[in-house]
């Protein structure tokens, strides 16, 4: 087996311990999440049991759905599943959420300094 595939495997078994929490984090049923992700709740139930592994398309659509909510997108940045390794598994290069996170802030601290700017320049236009 590739070593990336062996990550991704491990990567969705971690994710399915957590899916039972995610869900509820969400307040909605396993067919709520089933039809939110176009399964049956029997596949749900067995994903959340591990009774069988998710797969790595399963894994995709629920991750995704998972990250578009703040309280569940949270508690996965938190529990390190989504995390750099991750990152480069779905990215397919070396970006990282870490960069990605500093970019960002970067970019909030350019804006900052040029609202900072704008402002003392048009203190100093007023006097």
């Amino acid at each position: 087996m590739a070593d990336a595939d062996y990550k991704k495997e491990r990567i969705a078994a971690d994710f399915a311990e957590l899916l039972p929490i995610l869900r509820k984090k969400l307040n909605i049923t396993q067919q709520e999440l089933g039809d939110k992700v176009g399964v049956t709740r029997q596949t749900i139930l067995f994903a959340e049991s591990q009774k069988r592994p998710l797969t790595w398309t399963m894994f995709l659509a629920l991750a995704f759905l998972f990250m578009m909510d703040y309280k569940t997108r949270s508690f996965l940045l938190e529990s390190g599943i989504m995390n750099d390794e991750l990152s480069q598994i779905l990215l397919g290069d070396k970006t990282s959420l870490m960069k990605t996170t500093a970019m960002s802030d970067m970019n909030t601290s350019m804006l900052s300094k040029s609202k900072l700017m704008i402002s003392s320049l048009t203190d100093n236009d007023e006097k």
